[in-house]
């Protein structure tokens, strides 16, 4: 178990038949000390009967109890460091019981096993076969082993102890034959009064303090002897008490006789004076000191033997489940500054549910506005790219009249030297935005006109102006004949051609080519107007 720090207060608590004493240690000074008396009553170990076994008066000892650590925790925050005044940590409370509550013993005849937690088991099942039982339930901590030494050696050190003290009763095992040297399992064991543990609890609960740890007597004066042995007597139980680095070690039970010399009922004074037998810290509170020796030392142990009970066993835990509900004090009127205090913090918490959605909202507006402030360059972006996507379309709006409207005529040219009838020749042509003219030689003036009707965006097509007949020029002129009409003669052969000698025309050519003459007309044609398009919105701005 971890020491206590220096700035740490704890508080010690001695139960006694006829007294209460409470001592505030801070390392090694004691602070503050107080000693308050309660009704005293007999032994409740005696082989008496069940019904002769008398138990402490309970509410007086709660009553008491809950006085002195109030009382105590008071003293405490008068004490306390600042910073540990301000974090306002009460002391813990560590209580030793006189032996007329307690029983120590050290067991033998234990079962050979290494875990001690199952040793604890045995005692806590059996508790009859190693304690004396009253009337009342009886209450057992943790052992602690003793360390592997033969029966015999053990034995004779006790017998050498208790001759030497005058003891009539040591607690030991029963002595074995001489030539016994077998080796046993053998620990330290106490056992409770439960009610006495139960008030302990109450008190603490009723006190608002928490319980570190409830511990014998004669194992927590270890760490308040200067010595190793050291006799007490709590008025009606004597012992003698030998340690080892603290540590009970060996523990006997004296006689009545051996205390008479002390007052009767005077509780916990020890043989010698007290700056021979207790700590130095002791001597601060005047020649009664050694009287608080039992609570200093719970104090300084803080339930750090096996032995001891502490709040994690399973035991305390059952029994601080039945008895701290019984020992919570009536509720009585609230003080001023509480109720102060609660309508401080209603109204604030009033202010701030009314205040929360408007602080929502704002910081929620705080968030949007810096999004759409990292998001600006894009945004500019965007419109810039928005500006010029309409200007584009604006563009192709105001061209796409005209490129409905326009013809190409290269196309329309090649269109009507594909159409043209055998035998016709284009002469010339001209083109303007509404229609044109065609001046061409052909055979049959009708079907050129039909031709130039049907090309493409032609709409309508007429002949204007007069019929010349000419020649064609591919045909032999006649040889006139002397005396004989104009025209009549036999044929003659045309001029030879820059590619070679001259040849006469043959039946496929003149089949090819109709005979007679051609006729040079004129032919107005008009385009069709171009389609409407519909109106275009104009562009964002």
């Amino acid at each position: 178990m971890p020491q206590a720090s220096h700035t740490s207060i704890d508080l010690g608590v001695e139960i006694a038949p006829a007294r209460v004493r409470v001592v505030l240690v801070r390392g090694a000074a004691v602070l503050w000390a107080r000693t308050e008396a309660w009704v005293a009553v007999p032994d409740v170990f005696t082989l008496a009967p069940a019904d002769d076994a008398a138990l402490p008066d309970t509410p007086t000892l709660v009553a008491v109890l809950t006085g002195v650590l109030e009382g105590a925790a008071a003293a405490a925050g008068r004490h306390a460091p600042p910073l540990a005044r301000f974090r306002r940590r009460p002391p813990v409370v560590h209580a030793a019981l006189s032996p007329t509550f307690v029983q120590v013993k050290r067991l033998s005849g234990l079962p050979p096993v290494a875990d001690d937690a199952v040793l604890a088991g045995v005692v806590r099942e059996n508790v009859g076969q190693f304690f004396l039982k009253a009337a009342v339930p009886l209450l057992t901590g943790g052992v602690r082993r003793v360390s592997g030494r033969s029966a015999t050696e053990q034995h004779a050190e006790a017998r050498v102890d208790a001759s030497s003290a005058g003891a009539s009763d040591v607690d030991t095992p029963t002595a074995p034959r001489p030539e016994t040297t077998t080796s046993e399992t053998m620990a330290w064991a106490a056992a409770y009064l439960s009610p006495v543990v139960c008030d302990v609890i109450r008190a603490c609960v009723a006190a608002r303090l928490r319980l570190g740890s409830v511990a014998p007597t004669a194992v927590v004066l270890g760490n308040a002897c200067r010595g190793s042995e050291v006799q007490w007597t709590d008025g009606a139980t004597p012992f003698a008490a030998r340690y080892v680095d603290g540590v009970l070690a060996a523990l006997q039970r004296l006689p009545r006789s051996a205390s008479a010399r002390q007052a009767d009922g005077d509780s916990a004074t020890p043989d010698l004076a007290a700056s021979d037998w207790w700590d130095p810290a002791l001597d601060g509170l005047g020649p009664d000191g050694g009287g608080y020796a039992a609570a200093f030392g719970a104090a300084r142990h803080r339930g750090r033997d096996p032995v001891s009970l502490v709040p994690r066993h399973r035991s305390m835990r059952y029994l601080a489940a039945a008895c701290a509900p019984a020992a919570r004090p009536a509720v009585g009127p609230v003080p001023r500054t509480r109720l102060v205090l609660a309508g401080v913090a209603c109204a604030l918490g009033l202010a701030s549910a009314a205040t929360a959605p408007g602080v929502a909202a704002l910081r929620a507006e705080r968030r949007a506005a810096d999004a759409l402030h990292a998001l600006g360059p894009a945004r500019a972006r965007a419109a810039a790219d928005e500006a010029a996507r309409a200007r584009a379309l604006a563009v192709l709006d105001a061209l796409a009249p005209f490129d409905a409207g326009r013809r190409s005529p290269t196309v329309w040219l090649a269109q009507l030297a594909r159409d043209l009838p055998t035998g016709a020749a284009v002469v010339d042509v001209r083109l303007d935005s509404v229609g044109g003219t065609l001046v061409a030689l052909a055979p049959h003036p009708g079907d050129l006109v039909r031709v130039v009707e049907h090309l493409p965006d032609v709409d309508a097509a007429e002949l204007v102006g007069t019929l010349t007949r000419e020649r064609d020029p591919t045909e032999a002129a006649p040889i006139p004949v002397p005396g004989a009409p104009p025209g009549v003669g036999p044929p003659v052969a045309p001029p030879p051609g820059p590619a070679g000698p001259a040849h006469a025309p043959t039946l496929a050519d003149s089949a090819k080519r109709p005979s007679g003459d051609l006729a040079r007309i004129t032919v107005h044609f008009r385009f069709r107007a171009p389609p409407r398009l519909p109106a275009s919105p104009p562009p964002a701005a």
